[in-house]
Formats: C-alpha cells, sequence, structure tokens
C-alpha cells in the first residue's frame, strides 16, 4: 500500500510509502492519505507523519503531470489533484491532537506544506521550494507559512531563485523543532510526539 497507517505506544504514524518516487503524490495516494487520517483511532495522543525512503515528500507526481499532458487530459486531472491535496493538508490542520513531521531527506514543492505543527529534521535535510522550476504557483499553504517563518525578502528568494533551505536555516527560522543525525529522525520524531501527547488535552 501507497499509505500505512499504524500506532506505536499511543502515537499514531502515518508513513508514506512511495520511496520509488521519493513519496510523490498523486489523487489516488492522497485519497488514500485523506482516508488514512479519517481512521485513526481515538485515545492517540499524537500524530506523526513520515515517509518511507530518502525522502519526505516532493509534493506532487510529475509523471502524473506527464502522462495527462501528453492524454491531453491536464485540465481535467489537476483539479481533483489540487482539492486532494488540499483537503490532505487541511485535515492535518485540524486535527485535534498535535502532529509531528519526521522529515528525513527532502521536502520539496507541496510536501513543504505537510510539515506539521512540529518539525523533526535530518542533519542533511532540505526545503525545496520546486514551484518556479516547474512554473506552477505555490500550494498545500507554502507561501504563506515560509513568508511568515522566513519572512517575506527570504521567501521570495526561496520561491523565485528555488534556493534551498537547509537544516540549519530551518532550525534558525523555527521551522525546524529538532535537528538530528539523519538515521535518528524516526525516533526523534517519536519521542517528540509521547512529549507533546503527555501534556493536558
Amino acid at each position: 500500500t501507497d499509505v500505512e497507517l499504524t500506532v506505536e505506544d499511543g502515537i499514531g504514524w502515518l508513513t508514506l510509502r512511495r520511496p520509488e518516487t521519493r513519496n510523490a503524490v498523486d489523487p489516488d495516494v492522497l485519497d488514500a492519505a485523506n482516508e488514512a487520517v479519517d481512521k485513526l483511532p481515538d485515545g492517540i495522543g499524537a500524530m506523526v507523519l513520515a515517509g518511507e525512503g530518502p525522502a519526505f515528500c516532493v509534493g506532487a507526481d510529475l509523471h502524473f503531470f506527464d502522462r495527462n499532458i501528453k492524454a491531453g487530459d491536464i485540465d481535467q486531472a489537476l483539479p481533483p489533484l489540487l482539492v486532494a491535496m488540499h483537503t490532505f493538508t487541511r485535515k492535518l490542520r485540524a486535527l485535534p491532537v498535535p502532529t509531528v513531521a519526521a522529515v528525513a531527506g527532502a521536502a520539496a514543492g507541496g510536501g513543504i506544506g505537510l510539515a506539521c505543527d512540529l518539525r523533526v529534521v535530518g542533519a542533511s535535510t532540505v526545503f525545496v521550494p520546486a514551484f518556479g522550476a516547474l512554473g506552477l504557483s505555490p500550494d498545500t499553504g507554502t507561501s504563506y507559512h515560509l513568508t511568515r517563518a522566513l519572512g517575506s525578502p527570504a521567501a521570495n528568494a526561496a520561491f523565485l531563485r528555488n534556493r534551498r533551505i537547509t537544516s540549519a536555516e530551518l532550525a534558525a527560522c523555527g521551522l525546524a523543532d529538532e535537528v538530528v543525525p539523519d538515521g535518528e529522525v524516526r525516533a526523534a520524531a517519536q519521542r517528540l510526539a509521547v512529549e507533546v501527547a503527555g501534556a493536558a488535552p
């Protein structure tokens, strides 16, 4: 399955499992993710979002775009993708428990907007806006959240120049709550989730 839902010590884990695409998403993957969020059991104290393999999430699957452009169906295919992506983003924001992103590797494009309430990143993690390089406008709230975190000039530079934002920069501007060695992201995210789950509900 492309999306896995598990519970570890009272913490819900939602894992994107498309490592061969660096956890890129298309409407089918997003529909599965939305269903998984709806199935989170009562009583969990927090939820962790993670990606399997070398990246957290690189946003929309470019093969999806390519297939539909070649078929002449992109005008019909794009709206369901955006609706599903923004539905997932809103569901994450609306959960009644804290959410933690376990960001190992890159987060790019719309994947940046999935970065939850709190974020644990690996030392080599980068955020890559990517939108301008593809001729797309930012989605999943990235223009809003990056501008608030980085400030308008730095956010403009990141979007217009497709500038990578390193883990050190993410920590400096508050977009990373913890920076840990690359192999320790999952364990650190679980510890942080347990910590915030122990607060008053």
